[in-house]
């Protein structure tokens, strides 16, 4: 993937930044709003590095670029690029648009998850090998998505392919206790030696089902806590404030929130100061270590100490929504 930016003028980049994101055509306009220190910090840095040596010509000749237009900069000449790319996007999926098009017929909104659609159609994905996929036009992406982030090693890597196809003649699924299951939760718990006891679903938005009705069962009480930004699947218990601005209602459908707090990412004390508020009816915390959806960002070490010992004090569950840390831990060892 090509990426190139829209030259933003000599002047030195302001701390109230706004841009226009284009990666490959896929995403036509993204706002970030200046209040998200994160995300403008991460627009800014690529923007004093990127905007010194490109133009808007230059990027013009790309078919793969991310464009940032900065607040001073002229808005017409931005959405030029923007225009531009997506008649090159559009010129190479024609089968793409066609397929998305009998998808809608059978999908909501013609995909089978909310993160797959973007405008002004998804590419339709025929193949994918290592880190390229192949859409049904024959265009290659380098993959930085890898299924969910699941896929660490790959598409189609040898080494897991060579295993499934070993074991599909034994059968792929038993629905009684089997002997392979027994071995890898050994291997889990020898990665991970507070995991006591080990129950296997389908999907994390399960898992952190499981987790809060663990917690409210055992405690008794009702109150979870949860992150600002802090994604635990679409489970109606945790779906809020995921998104900023964190007040505003994630879904329709979601009928009671009530019993779930939020709290700003490693702000200690302003996290035990909505946490007392609650205290005497908190069944639970879930935290994600490692932000994935809000960032990639790390909790601090403090962070978590603080948040845990709280606690613990109270008599509540400790939850870790482990996705991105796991693999953290166990690649770092």
């Amino acid at each position: 993937m090509h990426i190139s930016c829209l030259q933003t003028s000599d002047k030195t980049v302001r701390s109230n930044l706004h841009f226009v994101c284009v990666i490959g055509g896929l995403r036509i306009t993204q706002w970030i709003n200046s209040n998200n220190h994160h995300k403008r910090r991460l627009a800014i840095t690529y923007a004093k590095s990127e905007s010194k040596r490109n133009n808007i010509n230059h990027a013009k000749n790309y078919n793969f670029f991310l464009v940032f237009a900065i607040t001073n900069i002229n808005l017409s000449a931005a959405f030029l690029v923007l225009s531009t790319s997506l008649e090159i996007y559009k010129k190479k999926t024609k089968k793409s648009g066609l397929l998305f098009a009998k998808s809608k017929k059978f999908h909501v909104n013609g995909v089978s998850h909310n993160i797959r659609f973007f405008e002004p159609y998804p590419f339709v994905t025929r193949s994918a090998k290592g880190k390229f996929l192949q859409d049904v036009d024959g265009n290659k992406y380098v993959d930085y998505w890898m299924g969910h982030w699941s896929l660490i090693l790959g598409h189609a890597h040898p080494a897991v392919s060579d295993q499934v196809k070993k074991q599909l003649p034994s059968c792929w699924m038993h629905g009684t206790v089997n002997e392979m299951t027994v071995s890898f939760s050994e291997i889990i718990q020898k990665a991970v030696p507070v995991a006591e006891k080990i129950r296997y679903v389908s999907s994390g938005t399960e898992a952190t089902m499981y987790a809060v009705r663990i917690a409210r069962a055992f405690t008794g009480k009702k109150i979870i806590a949860k992150i600002d930004g802090g994604w635990h699947g679409y489970a109606t218990d945790l779906l809020k404030s995921v998104n900023w601005p964190f007040d505003q209602q994630e879904s329709k459908g979601v009928a009671d929130d009530l019993h779930v707090v939020s709290m700003p990412y490693n702000d200690l004390q302003k996290s035990l100061n909505i946490l007392n508020s609650v205290k005497d009816d908190l069944a639970g915390v879930i935290i994600e270590p490692v932000l994935g959806g809000g960032g990639c960002i790390p909790a601090t070490k403090e962070y978590l100490l603080g948040i845990q010992e709280f606690v613990h004090k109270n008599n509540a569950l400790f939850l870790l929504d482990e996705i991105l840390d796991f693999r953290l831990v166990v690649f770092t060892k």
